[in-house]
């Protein structure tokens, strides 16, 4: 995978928080990048750029990252609902992570996390671009014996 072809939107209202994640991101080769200081902001961004994936923090004012993530999955652009979204919080209760698979995030990643952690959880979302959904479905099913 050619990680300086990747576009990543970053949402967080948290302005550290994304120098942090471009700083790591741009370390490693991604150089195409936008930001967002809300959810509303991102998804502005959206309407004219479609990233490989996007980063979305979990708790935002106004707008959370679950309903930006639900506003993303019921776009009536049927590239743009299938853009991989990667939940990114410092609270990683159970609880928040169903939240963000009923919403339709792909992924979570909770706070402090490592570079090799983002990067590679990026990576697996484009190599499969299943939701967190989808994925205990499957799952669900290989148990149950079904295929």
């Amino acid at each position: 995978m050619d990680i300086s072809a990747v576009k990543v939107l970053l949402v967080d209202d948290n302005p550290n928080m994304r120098l942090l994640m471009t700083t790591l991101l741009g370390a490693v080769g991604i150089m195409d990048m936008r930001e967002a200081g809300s959810a509303r902001e991102g998804l502005d961004i959206l309407e004219t750029w479609i990233p490989s994936v996007t980063l979305i923090d979990y708790m935002m004012p106004e707008m959370n990252g679950m309903d930006m993530t639900r506003a993303i999955r019921n776009n009536a652009d049927p590239i743009l609902t299938r853009v991989p979204i990667i939940i990114v919080t410092g609270h990683g209760e159970t609880e928040n992570i169903q939240k963000a698979a009923e919403a339709g995030a792909n992924d979570f990643i909770v706070k402090p996390f490592t570079a090799r952690i983002l990067i590679g959880r990026i990576q697996r979302c484009l190599r499969d671009p299943r939701t967190i959904a989808e994925m205990v479905a499957e799952r669900d099913r290989v148990r149950a014996g079904g295929l």
